[in-house]
């Protein structure tokens, strides 16, 4: 009776680890560390033949059942058993129930320590890492890999538990319109701790933003609060960091691997404690340990830099952004000089908003000359990929003492940029690395190849390449258009805008004109006509429709499973075999393939399926069923990844 009653006292933890486990684990809290024990704090317990630090997710009791090593498929309906407070089996979600199986007490190992010099991980954030894991279909436990080193710190502020607690007890409804429509399906599901409203997100279409985005920055930092400034590129990082310093200096930090590891510690520290300040990084800024962010800005929405591709978790910056700032209540502004179609789809439907008082920017393309290559003699090749005209004006840039920017939209010539002085080349995603005020020509090259490519978003890249440039440009100093425009007789003429007020933060005065440059064999392409007619709006509002034809993102969303191996036939039989299953699985939605990806930087063999998923509020239970049925279907030794919203 004894043994009994002391059972009944034993209480249990599930465990999250930085690893590549799709469960969290269940673990004996001893008696003795019992008291100091609750959900976030960093604990080290044994995993195999190694002592790991994971955190505590869930702590429980139970005199007869455990809780199973669970999946992360369950964790992001954000059900009643993630709360702050140790709770008794009876009071567990029916779903929690179903997952109960019995277990010997002797295979439960013991919690050797509770880390209580290493921060402790709010509630918030917890659940922000489960979404991550569910919505872009990876294992929780890599999620809390890549936020880890963020985490690894003496913290500088115990009382962290206090200040989540008077978050918590102010928080207030949701609003769904913040996020992806799974990440809306997934938050309302909550009923402990539902999430707290926070107003719409604001898109900022304008060429030089970074008087705003300081003005905002302030604003929020002079309340106490701190803020998040994400950036596609490390490039960007650091550009737009030392325009923010000025009248920020001490509260702003840039933080990304190549800074010091002082500074990207003392940055965890006082976002940790609560101080007020701001951040300029990218991806890996996301899972820094923010108390209250106030504001969040995304640089450069539409930038494909956004997408992460290297590692898993594949998240996309800008949506991950969005979830955090639903979940915080924090503003949330989006800026770039012309959107993505996916804010344009948002804008359209009243999920977003544009910021208040700022008109859209009228560009002007007089300064730019489409050169139609199809007419020169001898032909552009791949050996001379220059025109003679072009060359012409290169020779007169230089003359004038001034800098060429050669873009080169040419996959296969990226490693064979000019030498020459004042030439600089560029692949296209980088371009604004090197718009430096001497250059006097800009040239698109290789631009047939680059809108040609099996890549559904080319044109709208190009689109938005475009007009980042025209606002670059007119915020430069010009002088009259009219006297030094290009009269090329081979080019194609163009419609003159109409008069547009300057702003106040576009001043024009006099100097030399950047010309812009475009070769072309291919001038019936759309991306020609926008050039020749200048309408960005009627151009973007064309490929949203083309978009809803088709039944592609915005209006859907895109999961790519890629199969690879060393040898083809395995391979090939590894990505019939799951095709199969998914078929079997009957989820109703479109498959296409398997087909051999285009841009796929492996010697191995890859084949590719892709799902194309309706947005609707069934949409995360399709994936979850995806992500099972990848799980279930043994596809050793051949190699996959799922990649959700591809870039």
């Amino acid at each position: 009776m004894h043994r009994t009653n002391y059972a009944m006292k034993d209480t249990y933890a599930h465990i999250l680890f930085p690893l590549a486990l799709d469960s969290e684990f269940t673990y004996r809290i001893p008696p003795e560390l019992a008291p100091a024990a609750a959900p976030g704090k960093q604990v080290t317990a044994p995993v195999g033949n190694r002592i790991q630090t994971g955190i505590i997710t869930y702590i429980f009791d139970t005199p007869h059942t455990l809780d199973a090593p669970h999946s992360h498929d369950a964790a992001p309906t954000l059900d009643a058993k993630r709360t702050l407070s140790v709770a008794p089996i009876s009071d567990m979600a029916p779903v929690l129930e179903k997952e109960l199986e019995l277990l010997s007490r002797s295979d439960i190992k013991n919690i050797l320590s509770i880390e209580e010099k290493l921060p402790v991980v709010p509630e918030k954030t917890l659940r922000f890492w489960h979404w991550i894991a569910s919505y872009y279909l990876c294992p929780t436990g890599l999620v809390a890999k890549m936020a880890s080193s963020s985490w690894k710190f003496k913290r500088r502020a115990p009382a962290l538990e206090e200040t989540s607690e008077e978050a918590l007890a102010n928080a207030s409804e949701e609003t769904p319109a913040q996020a992806p429509e799974e990440a809306s399906a997934n938050a309302s599901a909550s009923t402990s701790l539902p999430l707290p409203s926070a107003e719409l997100p604001l898109y900022l279409q304008l060429g030089k933003r970074t008087e705003i985005y300081k003005k905002e920055i302030l604003a929020a930092i002079h309340t106490g609060k701190q803020c998040l400034v994400l950036c596609p590129d490390m490039v960007s990082c650091e550009a737009l960091y030392n325009a923010l310093l000025p009248g920020l200096e001490d509260r702003l930090f840039c933080f990304h691997s190549k800074r010091t590891a002082k500074e990207l510690g003392r940055a965890r520290r006082e976002l940790y404690a609560g101080y007020p300040c701001a951040v300029v990084g990218m991806h890996q800024a996301l899972l820094l340990p923010f108390t209250h962010p106030e504001l969040i800005i995304v640089e450069r929405e539409e930038h494909p830099g956004h997408k992460k591709t290297d590692a898993l978790p594949l998240l996309h910056g800008r949506d991950t952004a969005l979830m955090l700032g639903h979940m915080f209540a924090s503003r949330v502004i989006l800026g770039s000089a012309s959107p993505s179609l996916e804010t344009l789809y948002n804008l359209y439907l009243g999920k977003y908003k544009m910021y208040p008082d700022i008109p859209t920017p009228e560009l002007s393309f007089q300064q730019v000359t489409v050169i139609n290559t199809s007419l020169s003699y001898p032909a552009v090749s791949a050996a001379k990929p220059i025109d003679f005209r072009t060359r012409e004006k290169i020779d007169q840039c230089k003359a004038e003492g001034r800098e060429v920017l050669l873009i080169q939209g040419d996959p296969s010539l990226w490693e064979e940029f000019s030498e020459e002085e004042n030439i600089t080349g560029c692949r296209p995603f980088q371009t604004h690395h090197h718009l430096k005020p001497n250059i006097g020509l800009i040239c698109f090259l290789g631009m047939d190849i680059f809108l040609s490519a099996k890549n559904f978003r080319a044109a709208e890249q190009a689109f938005h390449l475009m007009a980042d440039i025209l606002c670059w440009v007119a915020a430069q100093p010009t002088a009259d258009p009219d006297s030094t425009s290009a009269t090329d007789p081979t080019s194609i003429p163009k419609a003159a805008p109409e008069a547009a007020p300057v702003t106040e933060l576009i001043s024009v005065p006099e100097s030399s004109p950047v010309t812009i440059c475009v070769q072309t064999a291919n001038v019936e392409h759309p991306f020609f006509e926008y050039l020749q007619t200048g309408k960005m709006e009627s151009t973007f509002s064309s490929l949203l429709q083309e978009r809803q034809m088709f039944r592609y993102p915005p209006y859907t969303r895109l999961i790519h499973i890629t199969v690879w191996h060393h040898n083809k036939t395995v391979a090939e039989e590894k990505i019939k075999q799951l095709h199969s299953q998914l078929l079997k699985a009957g989820t109703g939605i479109r498959i296409e393939g398997p087909f051999v990806p285009t841009v796929w930087r492996s010697l191995h063999f890859t084949y590719r399926l892709q799902y194309t998923l309706p947005k609707t509020s069934k949409a995360q239970d399709i994936k979850n069923t995806i992500a099972a049925v990848i799980k279930d279907t043994s596809l050793a030794p051949a190699r996959y990844r799922v990649d959700v919203d591809p870039g």
